[in-house]
């Protein structure tokens, strides 16, 4: 060889061994576009080269020291680029090893290629431009299909996150309906390798969830009383086998207008548990229920610090345990309240 070949190779050998070495500690340290140039790697740019940097500190030295695997990583992240246009247009193809070669193991499956094609197409360059971004969509990938295998996932998928990959209506209060409506899919994924397929459980869930909220606010107590699978339906917790007599009574007293939203069910349903709680039979003065529980449970004359104090002290010693409520022929627990209620208003006046 030449002495300039000689002098070629060892330059395009210390570039690979200088970038194979990099793993980000100092921006000093980066590789620069000269660099790649040097080792024989082509279309890095200003544009390109910080989350390519990004990409090869996830990888492992000896999966970066080749001309061949650095253009790998920069055709793979040429292409996702070129896929996240803002339109979606299903011009998102990149395959499984793709992914891999950019660092993102945790897709492997086909399944997992094909939803996270579909939240790629969707997305702009700005979305994806470091890799933070690019994890952060394999991770949420990555966690709605664990969830439908029925294995709890190290990300936990939260309501940014269903967001950050394109599925919207997820909130706080239908989060944990969604997740089980996710896990209640077929354990083989495939209800969950679609935006669309998401997107449709999101969307059933929310329906559910405002038609058992509105059959629990309509509840007058005619009919058929509210079932657990209407409390759960709704994202209500708290309600069982043994108490959901009693929710169900104080659900009757209370207006439509102080029942139809899914923070205002709860709220009874929290007032009824600690109402339980207290009136345990025993005087042990654990009854600390506020003025607002017992409003929110239809007793407005509870208005004053004396009569809430008088209240409490009254339930203290009555047992309301739902066993003892079950008990055929006792009477509604809503009419021992109402009776001490009254009791209490008497003696204050």
């Amino acid at each position: 060889r030449t002495a300039i070949a000689v002098e070629v190779a060892a330059v395009t050998s210390a570039a690979l061994y200088g970038i194979s070495q990099y793993d980000g500690a100092t921006e000093a340290s980066s590789p620069t576009i000269a660099d790649y140039a040097n080792a024989n790697v082509v279309g890095v740019n200003s544009s390109n080269i910080g989350v390519i940097n990004d990409v090869l500190v996830q990888l492992a030295p000896s999966s970066r020291d080749s001309t061949s695997e650095l253009q790998a990583v920069v055709d793979a992240f040429d292409e996702l680029l070129a896929a996240s246009d803002g339109t979606n247009n299903n011009n998102a193809s990149l395959t499984q090893l793709e992914y891999n070669t950019l660092g993102l193991d945790q897709i492997n499956s086909s399944g997992k290629v094909s939803l996270l094609n579909d939240i790629v197409d969707t997305k702009s360059a700005i979305d994806v431009d470091t890799f933070a971004e690019i994890s952060n969509l394999a991770n949420a990938v990555d966690s709605i299909f664990l969830t439908a295998a029925g294995v709890e996932p190290q990300v936990p998928l939260t309501v940014a996150l269903f967001g950050s990959v394109g599925i919207t209506g997820v909130t706080v209060e239908n989060l944990s309906l969604v997740l089980r409506a996710i896990d209640n899919t077929s354990d083989d994924t495939t209800e969950v390798d679609s935006q669309i397929e998401i997107q449709a459980l999101v969307n059933q869930v929310r329906a559910d969830q405002a038609s058992a909220i509105t059959t629990l606010s309509a509840y007058n107590g005619s009919g058929s009383a509210p079932s657990l699978t209407t409390y759960i339906t709704a994202g209500v917790t708290g309600v069982n086998s043994q108490n959901i007599q009693v929710v169900n009574q104080f659900l009757v007293q209370v207006e439509v207008d102080g029942s139809n939203s899914l923070l205002e069910l709860q709220r009874i349903v929290n007032a009824v548990a600690e109402l339980i709680v207290c009136a345990d039979g025993l005087a042990n003065q654990n009854c600390n229920l506020t003025m607002d529980d017992y409003r929110v449970l239809g007793y407005l004359e509870v208005n004053t610090v004396e009569k809430l104090r008088a209240l409490n002290e009254a339930m203290d010693v009555i047992d309301l345990t739902p066993s003892v409520e079950a008990t055929p022929g006792s009477p509604e627990v809503r009419v021992i309240v109402r009776d001490n209620v009254s009791e209490v208003v008497r003696r204050d006046r």
